[in-house]
């Protein structure tokens, strides 16, 4: 008997999700669950089409309908009453273990739209977009969609749709030879591929890079161009279809005369202190075996080589005010530099509070606070203790308007300020008391 739509499970620790005549398995929660939000369960899901739950999220029948529900919700007066930061910092609280500035950040550079704009102020479009920002943070990576005539379903999977049995698959392709097997390693070669059942190929890899383009001659042939190697030595060419990807064996075999150096396509952040000590993360391709990362001239104060793909590495103190390239070297040569790898020191000082006014307010919140001191650029978020004010805007580089958020308990508490820079520190003058 088929699973009811909306029921969610693991099996050999894969997810899944069913669907009327589908199962969605792998990918992130948010596609298997067609919930791109990561809306919670109950009324409000139900309400906006959920049809069911799983791993604590509501799992919705299609995409669009996931997407309607995360509009639904930012046009609640809970959200309207709200600037986009505060919005996002009641979507995605830090309590619930979120990055929660960053998440900020992230749909400010995917939107434009400034983090103090009143969410009531967006027209459909702004909204959308700020939709499709959430969409993209919350992280949508499909898996497979599995139906009962999709080949080779396993037999557990066909019993969750009620299905008989699967049609076995046609074969995949299959390469038999390449001219020439070789080439040199900045990429460029034009590559015959040999084989059979090469026809509606739609991708052809050399190792984990993708050729620069190609063409099917027939289903015979393929003509490829090689990318950079991203390693030396040899690496196997792969052709993928619908019907899968062709195994690997010495006839597939192409060998890099020398890896071309590594490239840095961006670093995330892309600020940090002139002090030094910010994680960046860096991306790009030819990471392995990475000899030295450098910020400007000056030597990372530690890095790690994650995969041949990303770096993560600690900016030193800064020996030059302003911007500097990071490069990455490997035996095979150092990074060119462009725009995508430039880090900006900031000179600023670590941001200081010097009064609030009024310094005291009921703990239901929605008191307007100014915060008064030094340094107040950049800045990513007004605390009262540990709980980030609900919304603020920075009047000038010694005054912010902050909304005190709502406290379950009376008390004094410091009001801090978060810059790139750094975080005030706590002094008597920036006393709040939260009173019953």
């Amino acid at each position: 008997m088929a699973a009811t739509p909306g029921t969610t499970g693991s099996q050999n620790g894969r997810g899944y999700t069913v669907y009327s005549g589908a199962v969605r398995i792998d990918g992130t929660l948010a596609w298997r669950n067609n919930n791109p939000g990561n809306i919670r369960p109950g009324a409000f899901a139900t309400n906006n089409g959920a049809i069911g739950r799983g791993w604590g999220f509501a799992v919705f029948p299609d995409e669009g309908t996931g997407m309607a529900a995360i509009a639904a919700l930012l046009q609640t007066s809970e959200y309207q009453s709200r600037t986009i930061k505060g919005a996002i910092f009641l979507y995605a609280p830090p309590a619930d273990h979120n990055n929660t500035a960053a998440y900020v950040n992230l749909i400010q550079a995917q939107t434009g739209l400034d983090p103090e704009r009143q969410m009531s102020s967006l027209n459909a479009a702004e909204l959308q977009a700020v939709c499709r920002a959430i969409r993209q943070v919350e992280g949508w990576t499909p898996g497979t969609i599995f139906g009962c005539d999709t080949p080779s379903s396993p037999a557990w999977l066909l019993g969750l749709l009620g299905c008989a049995s699967a049609p076995q698959p046609p074969a995949p392709p299959t390469v038999l030879g390449l001219i020439p097997p070789n080439g040199p390693g900045k990429g460029g070669t034009s590559v015959t591929i040999g084989g059979s059942g090469l026809t509606d190929a739609f991708a052809v890899s050399f190792g984990s890079t993708p050729a620069v383009d190609f063409s099917v001659d027939s289903d015979s042939q393929i003509t490829a161009t090689c990318p950079p190697a991203n390693v030396s030595g040899s690496v196997d060419v792969t052709v993928t279809n619908a019907n899968g990807t062709s195994a690997t064996g010495p006839n597939s075999q192409f060998t890099f005369n020398d890896a071309g150096p590594p490239v840095v396509a961006g670093i995330d952040p892309t600020r940090g202190p002139a002090a030094g000590g910010t994680s960046v993360t860096i991306t790009g391709v030819g990471f392995l075996n990475a000899t030295a990362v450098t910020f400007g001239s000056t030597s990372a104060t530690d890095f790690s080589v994650v995969n041949d793909s990303q770096i993560t590495a600690t900016s030193p103190p800064a020996n030059v005010s302003g911007n500097v390239d990071v490069s990455v070297t490997t035996a095979s040569g150092t990074s060119d530099t462009s725009s995508t790898d430039v880090f900006a020191y900031l000179t600023a000082d670590v941001p200081s509070v010097t009064s609030v006014s009024p310094n005291s307010g009921p703990a239901t919140g929605g008191v307007n606070v100014t915060i008064s001191g030094a340094n107040f650029v950049d800045v990513l978020d007004a605390v009262f203790g540990s709980l980030s004010a609900d919304g603020f805007s920075v009047d000038s580089d010694s005054q912010i308007t902050a909304k005190s958020p709502a406290a379950n308990f009376s008390g004094a508490v410091d009001v801090t300020v978060m810059t790139f820079t750094g975080t005030s520190a706590t002094v008597t003058a920036d006393t709040f008391t939260f009173t019953s």
